[in-house]
């Protein structure tokens, strides 16, 4: 179109300057001037037709234009509701698993601890536990409930991730950053509760590092 365009007001101007000339020849030697006026009458049909054909073009184009931003609005809206969806999803699924991963590191600390200072060790699910490496096994054996709320928490965290990275927008690429960054925080607290090692100092510390590292991430 832009070239049609073009080529017709080139064209327009070229037959106007013919028909000035020929008007000014016809004057100029008393002849005729209905053919030059003819001539220019054309000309002047071209550049009609020219800036005619732009502003319908120009029309449409914007017509085009304001559809295609009602669509990316209409898509970014969409991509913003399930991203908010996922979001809540994501959330839930952080609460439970660092929740029961907190819940079963302060039963590994108190068998721990108790294994090591109580004269009869550690009681867990009924029975007495005077070595701490057999009572923290103990309790990871008591509690496999608390650690399958900490699978299901991080499967639901990692299915919600992928769709939050799928639908994020410029508006949500903020929050897709600080949701990672608590992935990866609460599942470290994780590994430490399902995983403990080195001392029961170490082990604390570690544990309430990993989670004010969640919780700093929350505010």
């Amino acid at each position: 179109m832009d070239l049609f365009v073009g080529f017709t007001l080139i064209a327009a101007i070229i037959v106007l300057i013919v028909g000035i000339v020929l008007l000014a020849v016809a004057y100029a030697t008393k002849q005729k001037l209905k053919p030059p006026l003819i001539v220019v009458g054309v000309a002047v049909a071209m550049f009609v037709i020219g800036f005619g054909a732009a502003g319908i073009y120009n029309h449409h184009v914007e017509q085009q234009q304001a559809e295609a931003r009602k669509i990316r609005a209409k898509l970014a809206e969409e991509d913003n509701q399930k991203f908010s969806f996922a979001r809540t999803d994501f959330g839930n699924g952080a609460a439970k698993s660092a929740g029961a991963a907190e819940d079963l590191a302060n039963k590994i600390s108190s068998a721990w601890n108790d294994a090591i200072w109580e004269d009869k060790g550690a009681k867990v699910d009924g029975k007495y536990y005077t070595d701490f490496n057999e009572a923290i096994q103990a309790v990871l054996d008591s509690e496999t409930s608390k650690q399958v709320d900490i699978a299901d928490g991080e499967a639901t965290m990692d299915k919600a991730m992928k769709v939050m990275k799928k639908h994020v927008t410029k508006k949500n690429e903020s929050k897709l950053a600080k949701y990672q960054k608590l992935s990866k925080a609460v599942k470290k607290l994780d590994r430490l509760a399902t995983s403990p090692s080195g001392n029961i100092s170490d082990f604390n510390s570690s544990f309430t590092d990993a989670d004010n590292a969640v919780v700093d991430i929350l505010e």
